[in-house]
């Protein structure tokens, strides 16, 4: 069974008497482990510190790198994971990831109300429905994951389109290709939370 629990926030806007309105969202679970050479390798939150502290031949460190945070997934519609927000808090890495997509359309409702004839019988006023590609040097996001890494314990709350699947797809391919000098083979995200005596987080 999938752990998991709610939290409620409080959104930064006021509904008409005053009161800040609150909406809930699922906390996920995954209990992260990954393996190179046959041999269990450090725990999540070191992989990613490794991962990111890597730096290229001008000496820039993947955190300051956006555009090499790009995953390009296999499907072929052109789609893409970006690692966009990420920080080291000390005792955890947080990330912000965003599906996007090349091309595509976004529908857009226009609040310009308008009188319409809508049949022979029905003339309405209505608001413009229309459909708009992204402007050029964007893409729109399709959804997001927000995650925390604390050890081998990796929380996230995901949104739209994002999947669980993607999460684990991305973290392979970042410490795959980033950390050194143990490169990663196998990437499991378990939905079971086995502690270890003696070992914590």
């Amino acid at each position: 069974m999938q752990s998991r629990s709610t939290i409620g926030f409080s959104q930064p806007r006021h509904r008409g008497g005053g009161s800040m309105a609150t909406s809930y969202h699922m906390v996920h679970y995954r209990r992260f482990s990954a393996q190179a050479g046959g041999l269990p390798l450090a725990k999540l939150d070191t992989l990613c510190r490794n991962a990111l502290s890597q730096v290229d031949a001008s000496g820039t460190a993947l955190w300051q790198r956006a555009q090499d945070r790009v995953y390009a997934l296999t499907a072929p519609d052109g789609r893409q994971v970006v690692l966009n927000r990420v920080a080291d808090l000390a005792s955890a890495v947080f990330g912000e990831m965003c599906l996007i997509q090349d091309g595509g359309f976004q529908a857009l409702l226009e609040l310009r109300a308008s009188q319409v004839q809508l049949s022979n019988l029905t003339v309405a006023e209505i608001f413009s429905l229309n459909e708009r590609s992204a402007p050029q040097g964007a893409q729109f996001v399709r959804g997001m994951i927000y995650w925390l890494a604390i050890g081998s314990h990796l929380f996230f709350v995901k949104t739209q389109s994002m999947t669980a699947e993607h999460l684990k797809d991305y973290l392979g391919w970042l410490l795959a290709n980033w950390t050194c000098p143990e490169r990663v083979e196998s990437v499991s995200l378990s939905m079971q939370l086995r502690p270890r005596s003696g070992t914590g987080f």
